[in-house]
């Protein structure tokens, strides 16, 4: 966590950079569904939901409170929210989730892929769920059979994840193994590397800049 305070630097390169990013290409009002990390809500991605507006996309938080981190209780409800969301644009919807975040649309576009037009993960453990990540602790301090949990999620690619994704990491994240990241399983997967924290994975210049060239196609999936 201490290393994670180094966030306060990513902040300072994104406001020096602000005038780079505003000539990033932007959308035309395709919709984003943002979902935020766990222990965190709405309210941290609000900079970024803010940036990517500007640039002329249709953005919403996922409106759910809190990430709590029960993810059997939580998928449903982010699947929920999808669906709502393609019915009421009359649109397939681009998913962008941070750290437990990113899973959780990871997993809602591999139930409900015909609503789904591309996915973004930042920092977002794909591959072990907790067991891999700095709160491990947390979830056995409730119970949780983070072995068993690991096999559970380990089945869910038996349903192949048929849209693209990029999945953007660094190996200075103190709180998810940057390993954990890599998914080697789905047919239609970018990684993108990029140097800070965990929290500036939502916080730096590279992590807007490359959401931002990947929605408007500058980066191919």
């Amino acid at each position: 966590m201490l290393m994670e305070s180094l966030t306060i630097l990513d902040l300072g390169g994104l406001v020096w950079k602000i005038p780079e990013l505003g000539k990033i290409p932007g959308g035309n009002g395709e919709t984003i569904l943002f979902a935020p990390g766990f222990g965190t809500d709405d309210s941290i991605t609000f900079p970024f939901r803010k940036y990517l507006t500007y640039l002329g996309y249709d953005v919403h938080g996922w409106e759910l409170g809190n990430n709590h981190g029960n993810v059997p209780r939580l998928l449903p409800k982010v699947c929920k929210r999808l669906k709502e969301l393609a019915i009421q644009k009359q649109k397939k919807i681009n998913l962008l989730g941070w750290s437990l975040g990113g899973y959780l649309v990871r997993e809602a576009a591999r139930d409900y892929p015909e609503l789904v037009n591309l996915v973004i993960t930042l920092g977002s453990p794909v591959i072990g769920g907790p067991k891999y990540t700095s709160i491990k602790e947390i979830y056995r301090s409730k119970g949780v059979d983070l072995d068993l949990l690991e096999k559970e999620i380990d089945k869910r690619y038996n349903t192949p994840l048929s849209v693209p994704v990029l999945s953007v990491y660094s190996k200075q994240d103190n709180i998810v193994a940057w390993q954990a990241c890599i998914d080697s399983y789905s047919p239609r997967v970018r990684h993108i590397k990029v140097s800070t924290t965990h929290l500036g994975l939502i916080f730096s210049y590279e992590s807007y800049s490359i959401v931002a060239q990947t929605l408007a196609g500058k980066i191919q999936l």
